[in-house]
């Protein structure tokens, strides 16, 4: 038999070993057994474990499993399989392996986990899947991989991740969202191509390929491809995606309010009756109400500072910028003023009061979030990017009052189609993007707390960045923001997109950002002008004066 070859590191290399899924089509012992060929170990572990899981073990192949029962998730079935067959000096042969300590690597886990050594992670979930052969292991060592490298790294994990398992509907999915989200299209093209000649995951590709067709100007052969999917049995997240993929494509048509109605159901599908949108600014007022006494000077407040603004403002393109800078690191969207939050909940008095020594240590667990999650040894400048503080500023000025921020400003009407259209990770805040009405509500809500403590224009302590003119202008814009900053230009920020390819998707805006400027100024509001005439999103009337927007 052929052997399976390695998966390798090239990118088209490593897709191109899905050509094994083509023989799934013979039953899944054939299958894997074209696995046990191979020369990449994870792959010929899994295949020996399923094929014992399957019956389908052939004498032959006993003296491989004797050898591979060095892993612990081929030594406990082995051992059980040839006892069952009472091949009882099998049995002792497996038995001299030393059987792994699975107890001792979970308490391994939890201690990288709570250091965030992602690389450390990485080789303990390797180790545990070794040691116990689940799917779960090999997908949190891929999403270990992108921490530490972004897609370009995670890849040949996710391709691991099919091949281990090929009926696991999340293998597929991961794999061409992922592509799509880190704006690789010849690389999506090329597994949709893979998936296609195996024969294999026919809808997926079909809702991919459609996101290629609409990209090359073809939306309404996407249109097509999409009508002709069948829906009932499909994976949720694949739903979902096919939503997303026929909104994008109406858009491309020209068809707006087809669009806009294709998003509502997207939105729809992945609303979730546990989350309480309101309850996001309930809390944000709950938190207003805590009353610290005033505060020592903060000795951290010159080099340390926050991104503000609204979700889909510009905030990641700056903050991607920004990070490419050798001296300033970023944080984006860490649990830092989370972790102070949760201390101050704990502790304050019924009526909201403070210990000054409370203050101190909520202030001291936000720095030791922040230091958790430092990775620049040589960084002389950190910030601290999450949009939805904006709305936390009331205290933000007591926990911090020295602190200085910068404020990403985008037409209000742009801000909102491309929160509404996007989908985030299901939490309280992100529950508000469901709609155009909650969206508004949200951006009234979080403006109107900042502004009611701050003016617009730039200060000692605000410095205001224009989503258009860092896009049009983006060497001058971004120098102004390092002005305010403290630091100097240095040319490593051009390779932001480069450089960004190599981190993990945190947020939607990934996709425009890895594209860098050759993306433009975004915006669809004049597309969507039917939207904002309406009584439920008049709200923001007066954002859009505020902000100089108004024609």
């Amino acid at each position: 038999m052929n052997a399976h070859p390695g998966i390798g590191t090239d990118p088209l290399r490593v897709i191109e070993s899905l050509s094994a899924l083509a023989i799934c089509k013979q039953g899944l012992p054939a299958y894997y057994r074209t696995l046990l060929n191979s020369s990449d170990q994870v792959l010929r572990v899994a295949a020996l474990a399923a094929l014992i899981e399957l019956k389908a073990l052939r004498p032959a192949e006993w003296p491989t499993a004797v050898d591979l029962a060095q892993f612990g998730a081929v030594w406990s079935r082995a051992c059980e399989y040839f006892m069952s067959i009472f091949e009882y000096d099998l049995v002792e042969a497996c038995l001299a392996k030393p059987a792994p300590d699975v107890g001792v690597l979970r308490e391994r886990r939890i201690r990288a986990t709570l250091a965030l050594a992602n690389d450390e992670l990485f080789e303990i979930d390797l180790d545990l899947f070794f040691a116990e052969g689940a799917l779960e292991h090999l997908n949190n060592a891929r999403s270990d991989a992108e921490q530490l490298g972004g897609w370009q790294r995670a890849l040949p994990w996710m391709v691991r991740c099919i091949l281990v398992q090929p009926g696991e509907s999340r293998g597929p999915y991961t794999i061409l969202n992922t592509l799509l989200n880190a704006n690789q299209p010849e690389l999506l093209a090329a597994v949709c191509r893979a998936f296609r000649q195996a024969d294999v995951y026919p809808a997926e590709v079909a809702i991919f390929t459609s996101f290629l067709l609409v990209k090359d100007g073809r939306a309404k052969e996407a249109q097509k491809l999409l009508q002709a999917v069948p829906m009932n049995g499909l994976d949720p997240r694949m739903v979902v995606v096919s939503l997303r993929a026929k909104a994008e494509a109406f858009e491309r048509m020209g068809d707006h309010r087809q669009a806009y109605t294709t998003y509502q159901r997207q939105n729809a599908s992945t609303g979730s009756k546990d989350i309480d949108p309101k309850a996001y600014p309930r809390a944000i007022l709950r938190h207003s109400l805590f009353k610290l006494e005033p505060l020592p000077s903060d000795e951290r407040a010159a080099n340390h500072l926050v991104m503000l603004g609204f979700p889909r403002s510009g905030t990641t393109l700056l903050e991607n910028a920004l990070a490419a800078h050798p001296l300033i690191e970023t944080m984006e969207e860490v649990p830092a003023l989370a972790s102070a939050i949760n201390y101050l909940e704990i502790h304050a008095g019924k009526d909201g009061t403070v210990k000054p020594e409370d203050g101190m240590i909520a202030r001291q667990r936000y720095y030791r979030e922040i230091n958790r999650h430092g990775l620049k040894t040589a960084a002389q400048f950190f910030v601290d990017k999450m949009p939805l503080h904006t709305a936390e500023v009331q205290l933000l000025e007591q926990l911090f009052p020295e602190r200085r921020y910068i404020f990403s400003i985008r037409h209000p009407h742009d801000v909102i189609l491309s929160c509404f259209k996007q989908l985030f990770k299901p939490n309280a805040a992100m529950e508000n993007f469901r709609s155009i009405e909650d969206a508004c509500r949200l951006y009234d809500f979080v403006m109107s707390r900042w502004f009611s403590v701050f003016q617009l224009g730039n200060s000692e302590r605000v410095h205001y960045v224009r989503y258009e003119q860092l896009v049009e202008d983006f060497v001058p814009t971004v120098k102004g923001v390092l002005g305010f900053v403290g630091a100097q230009w240095d040319e490593e920020i051009m390779r932001f997109p480069e450089l960004a390819a190599a981190r993990p998707t945190r947020t939607p805006s990934y996709q425009k950002v890895r594209g860098g400027l050759s993306v433009g100024v975004q915006s669809t509001r004049a597309a969507y002008a039917f939207l904002f005439g309406r009584p439920e999103t008049k709200v923001l009337d007066r954002w859009v004066e505020h902000f100089g927007y108004a024609e």
